[in-house]
Parts: structure tokens; C-alpha cells; sequence
């Protein structure tokens, strides 16, 4: 064979004979040792083999008959090249052939072999405990039993994905078979498995599989870190469903894979994080590379971190590695208006990032009633950036602010403001002025509204600018002797103002607020 070459130590072979003018009969052997073959990238070793058969003939009125049997058995065949490596235990090749009056011969033969093993090493997929038992014959028409097949352990990067049994048909110039794959990972998920090995005489060519899993629903709460050490305390559920196809040829091993999930959820309930309603199709084009198509999108219905709730959002991302995953784009619904997130490439091991979200017109009142930890009613909404820095570990609001819709007016009323005035001693002018904001916002008007905010130290700092007036009087009055507004008793006369402004900053730990660091983890 062009391109090929056989290398083996001296072999021993006998051979006993005997016959008449009718017929006769012959019987050989064969001990061969120490066989090497290698071509096209591959390396083939089987350290012996040994053989033996005979051959009968007779002569019939019609013509010469003649039968014969030969068995070959290899207890180790081991295979190397083109990105894969394989070994078979107790090989065994039989085969029986009859033919008379100048027909073509009628062929039987059995491959045998158990035990085996299959390594693909840039796919980290491995195979063991495979079984294989296939019928050959000259006329694929013949009827006889199909073959049959299994592998005791499939396993991906470590990680045991179950079992596979089948069945083999011969065809035409190719095997065909089915298979049922039976998850080691999730109880009741099986995948069924279609395939064809084409062959040219008895030489493979090339292969084909196709796999379909159903929708499988996840066991409730499916723990992550079975699959993603770093997942840890992150759960999932939903139903999955995958189908793809792969292509084995002398060039390698190639294929695709699509995922879908829908209603999906995520949870890490120490840190009260939930993403709710996930629905997504995630497409892998290039198996046995690790890498998605462009522009997959994720998209969900919920998500809450903390008292932050988010209603839903879709994001378009690129699987671009094992280690790496591309954010082209996001979208958030929050506080009724939108959030975009602009691109970013999240990578393991690296530690600092910076992202800008955009803002529309989201509720101001809405707004701060989640980050402010108040009770807030009104009309109104806000726009603007807020730059978010993580690095480290540690996540920073970079001087974001958010203005009101230009020429639209608006209306607040805020209660539960008594973070206003914590750490601010009473009695003095500084408690008076931010009390009396307090009383201004349980229901003010105002004409336009900025809201900034900002990291300091472990703190985030939300600082509330208004122009407006408030909707009725407040129960304070001036006193010119010490320069300040006072509160006045229950029933007595308060003050009208026709407009005020109002500048309060609210300052509040901010992992108390959005508890992150775990996520972000995950990828790492």
C-alpha cells in the first residue's frame, strides 16, 4: 500500500498438506512478533499475532469446490496519529469462504475484540471497556445475525458521562448501527446514537454520527459544581435538550453540537441570587473545538441579587474558548426601562474589568426603592451611565449619573428615609437640614432630578439632587437666632416653600447591597 510501512521481526510459518486427484486438504500457521505499520500520521503496534487455518478442495462433476477457514488473534493492537490514540485487547479475525464452479466466493467473517480503548487528546474524550463483536459477509443481502457493541465508560475531561450499548448492520461498502448512550451524570437521561462506518473492502474510510437527546428535565436543583469546580453553591434546573453530529476521517475528528434550555434557573441561595426563566440555544460548529458561533443569544425572564430585581434581559455571547467567553452585547429590563451593556471579554484568571452600562428611562422612583432600602411611590424617569469597575474581587461604581428626561417633570414621595439622618447627631444644624429634606421628599414635585452614583472605600454613595417644591407645607420653621430650620410641634403652623432644592447624599455598604464577588468567581 502507497505510503505505508511494515515493519515486523523474522515470522514463523507452517504449512501441512496432503491430497489426491479428488481433492485435499491443507492446514497452515502463523507466529508473527513485534509489528509495526505507520502512514498518513498514524502509528500501528501489535507486539505478536498468530494465525492458523486450512483449505479443502474436491473435484465435483460441476467443477472444483473449495472451502476454507482461517482465525487471526492479537491479545494487543495499539493505535497513534492524527490526535487520537486507541488500544484493543484479544483482536480475534475469523473467517470461513466457500466457492465452486468458477462463482465468486461466499465470505463469512467475525471481528472480536474487548477491553478497548479510545483517546481523542484535543477533545479530552475517552472510551473504556469497549466491546465489539461484527459480522462480515461477501453478499450484505445474506441474512444473519447483526453485530453488536458497547462501551463501559465514556468519559470528557475527566468527567464520567455514562455508557453506551448498540447494534450493528452491514451494508453495502458500510456498517450501519444505533446505540443508546445512558448518562452517568443525570438519572433517566439517555441519548440515542445513529451512525454509519463506510469502509472499502475491508478498510476503513471514514465515519459519521449523528446523537439527539429528548428534553430531559434537570433533577431539581442540579448542583454545578459537579461539572464547574468553581460553580460551587450554584444551582440550576430547567429542561435541556442537545442534538449534533460528528465525522471521523484520516484527517481527525470533526462535528456540531446545538444545547437548548428552556426554563431554566439559576440559584445561589446563600447569597439570595436568582436568574429565573432561561431560554437559550447554544451552537458549536467547530467539535472537537470548544468554541460557539457568534452571536448566541441568552435570554431570561428574572433576576434578582439582593433587593435588586431585574425583569428580564437578553444577552448575545460567543463561547470563544474553554477559558474564555465573549459578552457582545447585553440588555436589561430594570425599574421599567432599559440597560445596555456595552461588549466584553470575560476571561479565566483575569481579574480586572471595566463595563459602562447605558440607561433609559428607567423610574426614579423605582430606582430608589432598590438601591436606596426606602419606600418610594412617583412619576418620572431617568437617564444616563454608570461605569462599574471589578478588579480584584471588589466591584466599584465609577462617578455614574443619571438624569431626568429632559422637559419631563416629576413627582416623589419617599417614606422609610431614616438612613438619611444615621450617624448624624440630633440637635444640630446638619440633623435639621436633612430632616427637613426628609420631610420635603415624602411628596415632592420636582422640575428636574439627578441622581450620581458612586463607590468610596467600602461604601456606595447615591447623592439625590432635585429642584422642585414640596406638594404641602412642612411642620418647620425658620429661626433666625441660630441661622436653621427647626421642627415644630404636632398642630402648629409649618412653613409653604414655593421652591426648594434639594442635595442628600445616602450612603450604604455596598456588600449589603449587591452581593457579587461569587458570580463573577465562577468564571474564574
Amino acid at each position: 500500500m502507497a505510503g505505508v510501512r511494515i515493519h515486523t521481526g523474522a515470522p514463523r510459518f507452517s504449512l501441512t498438506a496432503n491430497g489426491d486427484r479428488q481433492g485435499g486438504t491443507a492446514h497452515w500457521q502463523l507466529n508473527l512478533n513485534t509489528i509495526q505499520a505507520s502512514g498518513a500520521g498514524a502509528f500501528v503496534n501489535l507486539p505478536s499475532a498468530y494465525g492458523k487455518g486450512q483449505l479443502q478442495f474436491k473435484y465435483e462433476p460441476n467443477g472444483p469446490v473449495w472451502v476454507g477457514d482461517a482465525r487471526i488473534q492479537i491479545p494487543t493492537l495499539a493505535l497513534d496519529g492524527n490526535g487520537m490514540a486507541g488500544k484493543l485487547n484479544t483482536l480475534t479475525l475469523s473467517t470461513r469462504f466457500q466457492q465452486q464452479r468458477g462463482d465468486a466466493p461466499a465470505v463469512d467473517a467475525q471481528m472480536r475484540f474487548s477491553n478497548g480503548q479510545f483517546h481523542h487528546k484535543n477533545s479530552g474524550l475517552h472510551l473504556s471497556g469497549g466491546r465489539l463483536d461484527i459480522p462480515f459477509r461477501s453478499d450484505p443481502k445474506a441474512t444473519g445475525s447483526d453485530g453488536t457493541f458497547s462501551v463501559v465508560r465514556v468519559v470528557h475531561n475527566q468527567q464520567s458521562l455514562g455508557k453506551i450499548q448498540g447494534r450493528v448492520t452491514q451494508k453495502k461498502d458500510a456498517l450501519a448501527f444505533t446505540a443508546t448512550h445512558v448518562s452517568d451524570l443525570f438519572p433517566g437521561l439517555t441519548a440515542a446514537l445513529t451512525g454509519t462506518v463506510f469502509t472499502s473492502g475491508f478498510r476503513f474510510r471514514d465515519a459519521d454520527i449523528t446523537f439527539q437527546i429528548p428534553p430531559y428535565e434537570l433533577p431539581a436543583a442540579s448542583d454545578l459544581a459537579r461539572f464547574v469546580p468553581a460553580a460551587k453553591g450554584l444551582t440550576l434546573s430547567g429542561t435541556v435538550s442537545a442534538q449534533g453530529k460528528a465525522a471521523i476521517s484520516r484527517k481527525g475528528l470533526d462535528g456540531f453540537l446545538d444545547v437548548e434550555m428552556t426554563g431554566g434557573a439559576l440559584t445561589m441561595a446563600e447569597k439570595k441570587i436568582t436568574v429565573e426563566g432561561i431560554d437559550t440555544t447554544l451552537r458549536f460548529p467547530e467539535l472537537p473545538r470548544i468554541r460557539s458561533g457568534p452571536a448566541q443569544q441568552i435570554r431570561f425572564a428574572r433576576a434578582a441579587m439582593g433587593g435588586i430585581v431585574v425583569d428580564g434581559g437578553t444577552f448575545d455571547v460567543q463561547v470563544e474558548s474553554e477559558t474564555t467567553l465573549f459578552v457582545e452585547k447585553g440588555r436589561l429590563f430594570w425599574c421599567g426601562g432599559k440597560v445596555d451593556a456595552q461588549a466584553l471579554r470575560i476571561t479565566a484568571g483575569k481579574q480586572d474589568y471595566n463595563v459602562s452600562l447605558y440607561c433609559q428611562r428607567l423610574g426614579l422612583s423605582r430606582i430608589l426603592e432598590q438601591l436606596g432600602s426606602m419606600n418610594a411611590r412617583g412619576t418620572g424617569t431617568v437617564n444616563g451611565r454608570i461605569p462599574i469597575v471589578y478588579s480584584n474581587g471588589n466591584i466599584r461604581f465609577d462617578d455614574g449619573f443619571l438624569f431626568s428626561t429632559p422637559g419631563e417633570a416629576g413627582r416623589i414621595q419617599l417614606t422609610g428615609t431614616e438612613i438619611l439622618t444615621r450617624g448624624i447627631p440630633a440637635g444640630t444644624a446638619q440633623f435639621a437640614q436633612v430632616e427637613l429634606a426628609q420631610e420635603a421628599l415624602k411628596d415632592y414635585a420636582y422640575t428636574w432630578a439627578k441622581l450620581g452614583l458612586v463607590s468610596e472605600g467600602e461604601d456606595f454613595v447615591m447623592r439625590l439632587q432635585f429642584d422642585g417644591k414640596p406638594a404641602n407645607p412642612l411642620p418647620f420653621v425658620y429661626k433666625k437666632e441660630i441661622g436653621s430650620f427647626v421642627r415644630v410641634e404636632a398642630g402648629a403652623q409649618g412653613s409653604v416653600f414655593q421652591g426648594i432644592g434639594l442635595d442628600v447624599n445616602l450612603r450604604l455598604p455596598l456588600n449589603q447591597l449587591l452581593q457579587y464577588k461569587d458570580i463573577v468567581n465562577m468564571i474564574q
